[in-house]
């Protein structure tokens, strides 16, 4: 039988490691829109005070919703279709906010990007203590994965300003719903590697060892 050669390493962790981490820094960016939201609703398409607030409070419940339901649909339909849902679906309420204007349309809008940005997270952190981590590597991982949040930071606001400078807000949500396809299109990437890890190890891992695999 030929030998499956094992996926290289980078600092020590799996590929497929980096491939979750550059998806979720790509999706922080993407979901680092929140502090062009507010200006651009009252600046923009005139909104009152008011009606700005209640969108930025259904955005935010929302998020709160997307983290549970995520995390109910990752046990009930799996990870990696939880994942690869919630991004899409990210990309194409973010890409529906562009011929958007009132806000009968948009803050329902906003509660709907809400509620599904956040609901590939659980899965993603399920993912990463599932298989993703090698033994005694945990902690490093875990930190490593959290640090995206903060450099998203710092890139997110500098690419959400040069998009609002190039194309105005349209290119804003344009290139929003752009990063959330191609964070899908990595997060089934990720897939096809974790198969090809647990090829590599099948011919010394025990029948019952890969029972753990991505789902």
């Amino acid at each position: 039988m030929a030998r499956v050669r094992a996926p290289r390493a980078i600092a020590g962790l799996p590929a497929a490691f980096w491939w979750v981490w550059a998806g979720t820094l790509l999706s922080w960016c993407s979901r680092l829109l929140v502090p062009f939201l507010a200006p651009y609703l009252a600046a923009a398409l005139g909104w009152a005070r008011h009606e700005v607030s209640l969108g930025i409070a259904m955005y935010g419940a929302g998020s709160i919703l997307s983290v549970l339901l995520g995390g109910g649909l990752a046990d009930r339909v799996g990870r990696r279709a939880t994942i690869v849902a919630g991004l899409l679906c990210t990309a194409a309420a973010t890409l529906l906010l562009l011929p958007a204007g009132r806000p009968a349309v948009v803050i329902p809008l906003l509660f709907v990007l809400g509620l599904v940005s956040n609901a590939a997270q659980p899965a993603i952190s399920a993912a990463l203590a599932a298989g993703l981590a090698p033994p005694g590597a945990t902690g490093r991982t875990m930190g490593l994965f959290a640090v995206t949040w903060h450099v998203a930071v710092v890139f997110g606001p500098l690419l959400g300003g040069a998009a609002l400078e190039l194309g105005g807000p349209s290119m804003l949500w344009a290139g929003c719903g752009v990063l959330g396809l191609i964070t899908a299109g990595l997060r089934l990437a990720i897939a096809s590697e974790q198969q090809r890890r647990l090829a590599a190890t099948a011919a010394t891992a025990s029948p019952g060892a890969l029972q753990g695999g991505p789902r």
